[in-house]
């Protein structure tokens, strides 16, 4: 084993068996091993060190059966796609060849473009799975979970090749590419050249004409054929919100992404707020591809037992430390009616509680002083939080408050499906009504 320029983690020797049965790629490849065991890797709770400082300022994630399934998935769909790409295969090897030659030879000295053949896996299909998950109860904590549960390192290796000699061999086992905020196919574009020259010190990141330069389907070609070259595991996508989404931008940029995961068969998983998975509907047949496995990770509710391991963890890593008596038996409850179940509201509400600490000591933590901590740590946070109170006590019908409200990312997905516009302004809400009246 040895490092290569420093740009990869391992060199292996060539594999000695015929690469029609021995696919090296599934070396690098993730593993199902019970749900129990993906309770244990999903789960992220960093302790206080005894310095004061925490081990990561990250949120953290106690995984509900919603996240098992989204890495049951994801094993699952990495898994057949690396059976299909098998580099040590003299046929795959002549597809690798192809999309190397395609990103760098598609245009002559004066930057005309000459040849574009569409570089695919036959056998590939798509394979997008799309994750809704409510703003504030920590999408970055769920992704960073599956990024250590199906690794993100770079490696290379060496195969035997039909014309004698060794074919070099790349493998990067995931790659998260955010989208981006106005839903530029562009900004996405450059930001996926980055990562994976990142990744491989391939020099991606310094294109500037080629493939990746043109028209939509030729840069989701130029993107397949570049994932097909290194061999790609899996594409994260975080960071999808209504606003993003909804735009023309957005729509193409989802487009050209189902086409990726067409081409290639390397499941690609987005990351989208509640409304922006209402919203990615008026996309029509662009986003199918990407939703063929629908993942919906709900805010946590009081009588969950992950609410039970969060609350029990914020009080232990911060109110511990500035409160010396047990957690008191409202802590639970109190601590959901100020959060509404998100793990990022309840979590800065901790911190504030531990901060304030230095500043202003108090001997017990009551109601009281529980909601004062509340109304200060989350006062960003005061639309948001009351408009999911409105839902949840039933102040107001969901439709009233609108698909269109500010604050519309954070709320239930059955929500914001419901007051999505069905025809002449309607919701599907409404026509539900309309329907359930008929005699």
């Amino acid at each position: 084993m040895a490092t290569l320029d420093g740009i990869v983690d391992e060199v292996l020797d060539p594999a000695p068996l015929n690469g029609r049965k021995h696919n090296p790629a599934l070396d690098y490849t993730p593993l199902w091993r019970s749900r129990f065991d993906a309770l244990k890797q999903l789960t992220f709770d960093p302790v206080r060190r005894k310095s004061g400082l925490m081990e990561s300022d990250g949120f953290p994630n106690f995984p509900t059966d919603d996240q098992v399934r989204l890495f049951y998935e994801l094993v699952t769909n990495i898994t057949h796609s690396r059976l299909e790409r098998n580099p040590a295969d003299p046929l795959f090897q002549s597809r690798l060849y192809d999309a190397a030659s395609f990103i760098a030879d598609s245009e002559d000295v004066h930057g005309r473009r000459f040849n574009s053949p569409v570089v695919s896996v036959p056998t590939s299909g798509a394979r997008g799975i799309w994750v809704s998950i409510p703003a504030g109860h920590g999408e970055q904590a769920v992704v960073s979970a599956i990024q250590r549960c199906i690794g993100t390192s770079a490696h290379r290796f060496y195969a035997d090749s039909p014309a004698g000699g060794r074919f070099d061999i790349s493998i990067v086992k995931s790659l998260t590419v955010p989208f981006p905020a106005t839903g530029s196919p562009r900004t996405f574009v450059d930001t996926f050249l980055k990562q994976m020259d990142t990744a491989v010190s391939d020099g991606s990141s310094t294109y500037r004409t080629g493939p990746f330069r043109r028209d939509n389907d030729e840069v989701a070609n130029a993107m397949s054929s570049l994932a097909i070259q290194h061999n790609l595991g899996a594409l994260l996508v975080p960071n999808l919100t209504r606003k993003a989404v909804k735009g023309e931008a957005g729509g193409v940029l989802l487009g050209m992404l189902a086409r990726f995961t067409e081409l290639s068969g390397i499941p690609v998983v987005c990351f989208a707020t509640t409304a922006a998975t209402t919203a990615s509907d008026a996309h029509g047949k662009a986003v199918h591809a990407l939703r063929r496995v629908p993942v919906s990770i709900l805010a946590l509710q009081l009588e969950d037992d992950q609410w039970f391991f969060l609350a029990d963890y914020l009080w232990e890593n911060y109110f511990r430390f500035r409160f010396s008596h047990p957690m008191p038996d409202w802590f639970l409850k109190e601590l959901w009616r100020h959060t509404q179940g998100l793990i990022e509201p309840a979590t800065k509400l901790a911190a504030y509680a531990y901060s304030i600490g230095e500043i202003t000591r108090e001997s017990e933590l009551n109601e009281s002083l529980l909601e004062a901590y509340a109304h200060s740590a989350l006062e960003l946070d005061v639309g948001m939080l009351t408009s999911l109170r409105f839902l949840a006590n039933g102040l107001v019908q969901s439709r009233n408050l609108g698909f269109r409200s500010d604050y519309a990312d954070s709320f239930p997905l059955q929500d914001n499906q419901m007051n999505a516009p069905l025809f002449y302004g309607e919701t599907i809400s409404t026509a539900l009504e309309l329907l359930e009246s008929k005699p």
